[in-house]
C-alpha cells in the first residue's frame, strides 16, 4: 500500500463535479456473439483543496483492506471477488468476473460486472447505476432516490426495496426482471405479451396489462419507476419473495437466484472486524 498527498485536479472549481470516463467494453457471449457494453460518464465531486490519495496494490490472495472512513471517492478495478463493506461516499467499481458484493453501502455509485454477479443488500443510494452482460444482478432490502440498472444477459431482482423519489430504471435485453417494493410506487412495464406476472399480498389501487405494457399503482403509489425487457419475463409483487410459501413453478426462474445469492453473500458472509 503506497499512500501519498495529491491536490485536487487543476482547473476544477471546488462544486464542479469531475466526469469519470467509463470505456466502452466487449465481452463474448457463449455462442460466442460479442456483447458490447458502451462508454459512459459517472460524475463525482473532487473534494475541495489539498486532500490524499490512495493507492492500493493488493497481493493474488484473500486480503481485507480498510478505507478511511473520510475517504471521498473509492475507486476499485479488479477480477475474482470483492466485497464492500460499510463505505460511505462515492464508489466506482469495475470487474470482469466473480462475484462483486456491496454490503451496507451508501451515497453514489456506479457497479460494472461483465462476467460474474452482482450482489447489493441493505444499502441507501443517492445514484446508482449497475450494469452487467453475463450475468445476475440482486438488490435485497435497499432504498435509492435514482437507479439506472441494465444487463444483457442477465437477470435483475430488486427484492423488498423502496425508492425516494427521482428516477428508475430497470431494463435486460433476454434476462427476466423482478421487483418486489417495499412502500410505494408507480411502475410502468414494457416486456412480452403475456410475459406479464404479479403476485401481491395488497393488491395494488390501480392495474391494468395491455398486451405488453403495464401499469401497477401499489402502496397508494409513489416514484415513477420502469421496467423493460424485451424478450425476458417480468415479475412484480411487494415485499419479499422469500415471504411467498406458493408460486408458480417460472417464478423460480428469478427466486432461485435471489437464493443462491443469499445463501452466498448473506447467510453464510464472512464476519469482518472494524479496526480499532
Amino acid at each position: 500500500m503506497q499512500r501519498r498527498p495529491g491536490r485536487s485536479a487543476p482547473g476544477f472549481a471546488p462544486s464542479t463535479p469531475y466526469s469519470v470516463p467509463i470505456p466502452a467494453v466487449s465481452v463474448p457471449a457463449p455462442d460466442g456473439q460479442p456483447i458490447t457494453l458502451g462508454p459512459e460518464e459517472f460524475p463525482v465531486q473532487i473534494p475541495q483543496g489539498a486532500h490524499d490519495t490512495l493507492r492500493i496494490q493488493v497481493p493474488p490472495y484473500q486480503s481485507t483492506v480498510y478505507v478511511p472512513a473520510d475517504t471521498a471517492v473509492l475507486s476499485i478495478n479488479g477480477t475474482g471477488a470483492t466485497r464492500i463493506e460499510n463505505y460511505r461516499g462515492q464508489l466506482i467499481a469495475q470487474q470482469r468476473a466473480g462475484p462483486l458484493v456491496l454490503h451496507n453501502v451508501s451515497g453514489d455509485a456506479f457497479v460494472q460486472n461483465l462476467r460474474g454477479q452482482i450482489f447489493v443488500v441493505d444499502s441507501q443510494f443517492d445514484r446508482l447505476r449497475t450494469r452487467t452482460a453475463l450475468n445476475n444482478m440482486i438488490f435485497q432490502r435497499c432504498d435509492v432516490k435514482q437507479i439506472e440498472a441494465t444487463s444483457d444477459r442477465g437477470s435483475i431482482v430488486y427484492n423488498n426495496g423502496s425508492f425516494q423519489p427521482g428516477l428508475a430504471r430497470f431494463e435486460t435485453v433476454s434476462g427476466h426482471v423482478a421487483l418486489g417494493v417495499n412502500g410505494g410506487a408507480n411502475i410502468a412495464v414494457k416486456g412480452q405479451p403475456g410475459q406479464i406476472y404479479q403476485n401481491f399480498d395488497r393488491p395494488p389501487s390501480e392495474y391494468n396489462d395491455r398486451n405488453g405494457e403495464a401499469n401497477a399503482r401499489v402502496g397508494g403509489g409513489g416514484p415513477l419507476v420502469n421496467v423493460v425487457t424485451r424478450q425476458g419475463r417480468v415479475y412484480l409483487y411487494d415485499g419479499s419473495l422469500m415471504t411467498r410459501r406458493q408460486l408458480p413453478a417460472h417464478w423460480g426462474q428469478v427466486r432461485a437466484p435471489l437464493e443462491r445469492a443469499r445463501q452466498q453473500h448473506e447467510v453464510a458472509a464472512p464476519s469482518y472486524r472494524r479496526p480499532p
